[in-house]
Parts: structure tokens; sequence; C-alpha cells
């Protein structure tokens, strides 16, 4: 009794026309801000995250990303032999090495076996009789030229560059390194990755540009539409059960927009946290939209079903549903409490964003939907009889019986 007196109170105090004011004003700011810190979400993976803090792995990564910023830069052009001691096969690989370098995106060329073996060839006075156009004239002395030059001092640098055939002396495939540039955000790899295998595949050799983090690059650039789309058919779902159980729009409106404002402020409390938006973070996103809707459900259902004004209606929702939302909302949050004392990050990113869709669930179920039920909620569900329900008498919080006749 002392537990309904005090949300009676508490609901009756929340639906005063000032406080009512200042609940709307108070959570359409907050709405706004959150909006705004969106252009600041980033996105993408990272790699950290997944170790133990104490790890050997956690303290490479990190000294890795400190001192060699340019690791994860490296990318590769991989060819076929097409007959490498062609001169047409010569000038187009010099012409992708020059579209490479005049690119933005690229910084340098790392190393590239193919002029230091031609240098090598024209320095070589035996050899150099025998070049047409500073080139081998046949397959076969190409190989042979071109495996003396890897065994030599000034070539052995390039012999992880170089694949031979079955004969040892045909060439099967060659790469060369170079160092991309502005890898900072997820969209800056996504241009690099973009930008770099367009150049290759346009040339004229049979190449592709290649970096083992490629399959990241495209993922991170696809997590930004994907978890949009996730979390829009959630919230399309949320407002097509709601719907149902409730039988009025209006109210399933109420509800999705609740849903939606809370899923926005998430998306801040990410930017604040400095959360990316990933494959991780998306997940807990999707799960807030059916966390969230829980509490904002039962109390716009509850709704529903009293008779009186919208005010008297609001109260008796809050003060009925009010007490059972709060012990849901409290021992969700003592469940995920001993996330704070995991040991890798990724768990304490869910115990962030889990407690945030918590608190603002409740915040939104008990605070700004009753407010916004009192102000416009729908009218009575059609299966409800007025005549004989209970009504809240809204000065002493005491239920009476409506003595009207049939």
């Amino acid at each position: 009794r002392l537990t309904a007196q005090i949300t009676w109170f508490y609901a009756w105090f929340l639906t005063n026309w000032v406080l009512r004011i200042v609940v709307l004003v108070a959570f359409t700011v907050l709405f706004l801000v959150s909006c705004y810190l969106l252009q600041f979400l980033t996105y993408g993976w990272q790699q950290k995250d997944i170790y133990l803090d104490n790890s050997y792995a956690k303290n490479y990564q990190l000294q890795r990303e400190k001192y060699f910023e340019y690791d994860k830069a490296t990318f590769y052009v991989v060819g076929e032999d097409e007959d490498m001691f062609e001169l047409q096969r010569w000038e187009a690989y010099n012409a992708l090495m020059r579209n490479l370098v005049d690119s933005s995106r690229v910084e340098r060329i790392q190393r590239s076996w193919y002029p230091a073996f031609r240098t090598w060839c024209n320095a070589n006075a035996a050899i150099n009789t025998t070049l047409v156009n500073n080139l081998p004239p046949s397959k076969l002395l190409f190989g042979i030229y071109l495996k003396d030059f890897l065994a030599s001092d000034s070539g052995k640098m390039y012999a992880a560059d170089i694949t031979f055939g079955l004969d040892s002396y045909s060439i099967q495939a060659w790469k060369v390194p170079f160092t991309a540039l502005d890898l900072v955000t997820a969209k800056d790899r996504y241009d690099v990755m973009m930008e770099v295998t367009h150049i290759v595949g346009n040339g004229s050799l049979q190449a592709f540009a290649y970096n083992q983090f490629f399959i990241w690059f495209d993922l991170d650039n696809r997590m930004l539409q994907d978890a949009a789309f996730i979390i829009i058919s959630a919230c399309f779902a949320v407002f097509i059960i709601t719907l149902v159980f409730l039988l009025h729009p209006g109210a399933a409106v109420l509800v999705t927009l609740c849903v939606v404002m809370i899923d926005i402020d998430l998306l801040a409390i990410m930017v604040i946290f400095d959360i990316p938006l990933n494959s991780i973070s998306s997940v807990n996103l999707t799960m807030a939209v059916g966390m969230a809707v829980d509490g904002c459900a039962h109390v716009a259902h509850r709704f529903m079903w009293v008779p009186g004004t919208r005010r008297q209606r609001a109260i008796r929702a809050v003060s009925e549903l009010g007490p059972a939302v709060l012990q849901g909302a409290s021992s969700t949050l003592v469940g995920i409490f001993f996330l704070l004392f995991a040991g890798t990050q990724i768990f304490r990113i869910f115990l962030t964003l889990a407690a945030g869709t918590v608190i603002l669930g409740t915040a939104h179920g008990l605070i700004f939907l009753p407010v916004m039920l009192s102000i416009c909620g729908p009218s009575l569900s059609p299966k409800v009889d007025p005549t004989t329900e209970e009504e809240v008498d809204i000065d002493t919080g005491i239920d009476t019986e409506t003595n009207s006749t049939p």
C-alpha cells in the first residue's frame, strides 16, 4: 500500500502542467543534443578491443599504432607473368607505378623490382650486350638474368617479391609494396582501397591491389548503412507489434517514438565514450530496441485499459506498473554491473550500452511517455466499458467506481 501511495504521488506530481512542460523541454533538448552529436560518431573495427587488458597482444597493438603508423598502410600490387620481358609489359608496368605515385592516396612505392632489375642489367657488361630495348630478348634469358639479379647484393631485397614457376625460370607472379596515406577514419581506409583497386584494375596488366585488412575496410564502410537498416527495421517491427497489442496507432506511435529517441541517445553516449559503430556496438543498438520497448509498452498498454481523463489514466498506469518497471531495471543493472570488472574492452562496451539502454528506457517509460500520454494520449480501448471500470481520484489517489447507469 505504501509503495502504491508513493508511486501515485510521483505520477500525480509528474503530470502537473509545470512539470510536464519541464519534462518535455528536457527530453526535447536531450534528443536535439544527441542528434547534433551524431555527426561526430565514428565507425570501424578496433582490433585492440578484443584483447585482454594485460595481454601481450594488446600491448603490441598499442605500441605498433604509436610508433609504426603506416604498418597497416602497406598495400601490394600482385601480378602474373604475362611475358614481362616484352617492351609493352615494361611500359604498362611503368605506367601503373606512375599512376600509383600520382595518386593523392599513395605516399610512396616502397620498392619496385622491375626498374632495379633493368638498371642492374644495363650496369652488367656481360648482360648489357644481349639486351634489346634494355630488356632480355627472351622469356628464358629474362628468367635467368632475373635469378642472377635476385642472388646479387643489390637484388636480395626483391627476392620475396618474385615467385618462379616449376621450371625455376618463368615468373609465376610478382608483387610491389606501396604505402598509402590518410588511413585515420574508416571512410579514409575505404576510399584508399577503392582508389588503388581502381587504378590497378584499369591498368593493362593482369594485376590487382591487395591488403590483408581489405575485408575490414569493406565491412567498416558497410557498417553505417547496415546498422541503420537493421535499427530502422527493428523500430518498424516495434510499431507493428505494439499496434497489434495496443489496438491504437496513436499509442503505437508514442511507444515507437520513445524507442527511436532512446536509440539516438545511445548513439550520443557512444560519441561521449568514444565507442565506434561496428559489429559489436550495432548488435547492442539492435538489442536496445527490444529492451527499451518493454517498459514503454507496458505503461502504454495499461493506459489504454483504464477509464478517466488522460491525466487520470496516466497516473494510474504509472502508479500500477511503475514499481514493476523499476524492479526490472534495477535487477538488470545489478546483473550487468560486474561487467565493469571485465578484463576486455569489448565487455565494457556492452556494459556501457546496456546500462544506457536500461536507464534511458526507464526514464522514457516512467517520465517522458506518461507526460506525453497525459497530454495527447489516445482514447480508451474500445474493449473497455468506462461505466464499470474503476477510476482514480487525482486528489486522493483512491480508486472509485463510476455510478452511471447504462
